[in-house]
């Protein structure tokens, strides 16, 4: 392990982030994201008066986007299978907005303006930009 050993601890809060690159039959690349939040315990959301169980997913988010060699957004989508308020998941059909953008230098910038705000989903908002690293690792000639 290259850190050192910690202080004695527990656990409040795990967050999972998977991000895959998949080249098409078509010619294009999917490049996509999965997001799960957890607690090791059971807690009350505000949103909600049920507990939420231990190990149970607050978030339960997923990205795709369909992006061209010259990593060109084509197609977007999002699934949000859990989240604690019911209006996040409106915030999946505002990622279309990206569509025609280039994964290229000013991603970020560009994400950051057009998704920010009560419009949009935070969390969402925060896969997107790693997910251009993604795929400019993972599409042929990229990343080199």
């Amino acid at each position: 392990m290259p850190l050192s050993d910690p202080v004695s601890r527990r656990g409040v809060h795990h967050r999972i982030i998977d991000m895959q690159a998949f080249a098409r039959e078509d010619g294009l690349f999917d490049v996509e994201a999965h997001l799960v939040d957890t607690k090791p315990f059971e807690f009350l959301r505000l949103s909600s008066p049920d507990p939420v169980p231990a190990g149970h997913a607050l978030h339960d988010l997923w990205i795709r986007m369909t992006v061209t060699g010259d990593y060109t957004v084509r197609a977007i989508e999002a699934a949000s299978d859990v989240t604690p308020y019911a209006i996040c998941k409106e915030a999946e059909n505002t990622l279309s907005v990206l569509v025609g953008e280039r994964l290229v230098r000013g991603w970020s910038s560009k994400v950051k303006e057009r998704l920010r705000g009560a419009a949009s989903c935070t969390h969402l908002m925060e896969m997107l930009i790693p997910l251009a690293t993604t795929a400019l690792q993972g599409i042929p000639g990229g990343g080199s």
